[in-house]
């Protein structure tokens, strides 16, 4: 939640029945929301009407893993460290797919381009650094690579005092843009 939406909710904690009767005329709005409506047969929570939930049914449970666990490989990456892992994109038009989790808390992830692999000083960002919050979902994507060069993955732990396992899958594919158009003429 963004600053402001705080702000709008602790706002709205003392006066919530008002704020609701402005928004929902009190005949509909059911006695216990502050509203003056009740079910035939008293009920102020009116159940016939809103329901009130219920145990979430197994299809609709998130999946946690890997679209390809087999491959995965498993770093831990000590507090306040960072840790690269550099790919060399040898044909144009490439693409590199990343899919991580943590094993606990967030990770900051980004990705940079270097041209040349001795000039230290000759850096793009790709992927501006971000704090990923993927230890119940892994994070997955894709960025284009169309220039040869090599390109780092840099995750880096935040935390000041625990350590962080994450496990990943990164694999550039060579000729990407070429896969991709073949792929959309199938269609």
């Amino acid at each position: 939640m963004n600053f402001s939406g705080a702000r709008w909710v602790n706002n709205i904690c003392g006066v919530w029945e008002e704020v609701l009767r402005r928004k929902i005329d009190p005949e509909v709005l059911p006695k216990h929301w502050g509203g003056t409506r009740v079910d035939p047969d008293g009920d102020p929570k009116c159940p016939s009407v809103i329901k009130q939930g219920g145990k979430v049914p197994e299809s609709m449970y998130v999946k946690n893993h890997f679209t390809d666990e087999e491959n995965l490989t498993k770093i831990v990456i000590p507090a306040g460290s960072a840790k690269d892992l550099k790919y060399e994109v040898r044909e144009a038009n490439s693409a590199i797919r990343y899919q991580f989790k943590t094993d606990e808390g967030e990770i900051i992830f980004g990705i940079v381009y270097r041209k040349n692999p001795k000039d230290k000083t000759d850096v793009s960002v790709i992927f501006k650094p971000e704090k990923m919050f993927c230890n119940v979902t892994p994070a997955d994507g894709e960025v284009d690579a169309k220039d040869l060069g090599i390109y780092i993955i840099r995750f880096e732990n935040p935390a000041k005092m625990t350590a962080k396992t994450l496990s990943y899958s990164i694999e550039v594919l060579e000729g990407a843009e070429e896969e991709l158009e073949a792929a959309d003429a199938e269609d």
